[in-house]
């Protein structure tokens, strides 16, 4: 160890998950007490909640000059109240890039006070309950923040504040937007460029979000009765429609690239009814390159009840499908025969390790993807894609069920098997693999270091 050079040792160091190890590290050698104040990446796994904001600030904070940490992951661990208090930013948090403040917490104290000492702060993920936005206050100017998720319930009006006070927002990700009362909220922003939104289902109230924002480019918004895109929101090219969601104006002014039809539909009628605001603008579907199928067969219960040749007819430039397999029960091949029109098929298969992968494909399943290609030639290549978590152990990597194999055997060339691939977790929402080349760009947000580096492309269908 004593042969590596400083830059690696601090490396090493940031993988550590607690302060008590920093501080034996400490007592190795001068060397290493001088190193262990420069780690810049810190995951906390606390068992003792106090004593580790206390090591936190012992060994962060502790400089005149300012701390080097740049990247915290915080999770309390389960108590009675589960709560938390930040006010230990306060003291490490300047020169912070990320903070992240996992599930195990359920509720943070004095956020909105204590998240203005982190002025450098660049991605926040924050999956607890928040304590409210005192009335009299504004948020926090945070000038550099870029993307945000927060788990916790944030009121209509803090959104609108949060909106106008954070400027350089790139992407933001709500759970739980409170609305209590009727009517239209204007959402702005001239800085975004995807936005999921998620209101509380329990929550029964007839209101409007519209959304004034030049940039944004992809739009996911769950529980929302009503969307209008006004005229200078012209440059959406992805949206993902919920049952939820009754209807999107101003789709016609829209550069609507790819749509992802969710699994909140209730029945087949049902989403052929959410789908008619979309599909009767021929103008918001001629772009339409890339359909996303999300179905389940829990909101579906009917086994063949979508007709896939009349669902994807109005999509004239439509070139690629991807279809979860669970949603494979659901659509039937009736007329697929007729279809013509050449296509790409993705179908990707998430995977458990307390399934056995070669029964995890049913009759039912390998008979249709049969059918996909038999029946017509209209399918230029078909790829099958198994998903895993990051964590399943090697020796347990699932593989193609050979009924599936034999279909590629049977059209070489226009079939493609991918038997494995790892899915790690979303942190920043569906869309970061469309904005990652954009903040990777930047010199604190390289690949080897960002917080959301592991996010792939794949998880989008997650």
């Amino acid at each position: 160890m004593d042969g590596l050079p400083d830059e690696l040792l601090v490396r090493i160091l940031s993988l550590l998950f607690s302060s008590r190890h920093l501080y034996s590290c400490s007592l190795v050698s001068k060397r290493w007490a001088h190193l262990v104040r420069l780690v810049t990446h810190f995951s906390l796994e606390s068992t003792s909640a106090a004593a580790e904001e206390q090591g936190l600030v012992r060994w962060f904070g502790s400089s005149n000059t300012g701390t080097n940490l740049r990247s915290l992951s915080f999770s309390a661990a389960p108590s009675p109240k589960r709560c938390c208090s930040l006010g230990w930013l306060e003291g490490i948090g300047k020169n912070l890039h990320s903070l992240s403040i996992g599930s195990y917490t359920r509720f943070v104290d004095g956020f909105w006070s204590s998240i203005a000492a982190c002025q450098k702060l660049r991605c926040l993920h924050i999956d607890a309950m928040l304590d409210p936005l005192p009335a009299e206050a504004a948020p926090p100017i945070l000038p550099n923040l870029r993307l945000c998720f927060l788990e916790g319930g944030v009121d209509v009006f803090t959104l609108q504040q949060l909106l106008a006070h954070w400027k350089s927002l790139v992407h933001l990700k709500l759970n739980n937007v409170v609305v209590k009362s009727p009517g239209t909220y204007l959402l702005e922003s001239q800085s975004l460029d995807s936005l999921f939104l998620r209101t509380r289902k329990s929550v029964h109230v007839n209101f409007s979000i519209a959304l004034d924002m030049p940039k944004l480019r992809c739009m996911f918004c769950n529980a929302v009765p009503r969307v209008e895109l006004l005229p200078s929101t012209c440059n959406v090219e992805w949206i993902k429609l919920h049952g939820d969601v009754r209807d999107i104006q101003g789709l016609r002014l829209s550069k609507l690239k790819m749509l992802t039809i969710g699994s909140t539909f209730a029945s087949s009628a049902h989403l052929t009814q959410r789908l008619e605001p979309i599909v009767s603008r021929k103008s918001s579907l001629g772009g339409i390159r890339e359909l996303h199928l999300l179905l389940s067969p829990a909101v579906l219960p009917h086994p063949r009840s979508v007709n896939l040749a009349a669902l994807l007819e109005p999509f004239h430039g439509l070139e690629v499908l991807e279809v979860a397999r669970r949603a494979i029960k659901l659509l039937s091949l009736e007329e697929w025969s007729d279809r013509h029109a050449p296509l790409r098929v993705r179908i990707f298969s998430p995977y458990s390790t307390e399934v056995d992968v070669e029964s995890a494909w049913n009759s039912d399943e390998v008979e249709f993807v049969w059918g996909l290609m038999g029946s017509s030639s209209c399918v230029t290549l078909l790829e099958i894609q198994s998903l895993a978590g990051c964590r399943v152990p090697e020796e347990r990597r699932p593989r193609i069920p050979g009924a599936i194999q034999e279909v590629a055997d049977a059209f070489p060339g226009r079939v493609k098997l991918h038997p494995f691939r790892y899915q790690v977790p979303r942190m920043c929402g569906q869309l970061w693999h469309l904005i990652k080349a954009g903040v990777y760009s930047e010199a604190l947000h390289t690949e080897s270091d960002h917080p959301c580096k592991c996010v792939d492309v794949v998880t989008m269908c997650a």
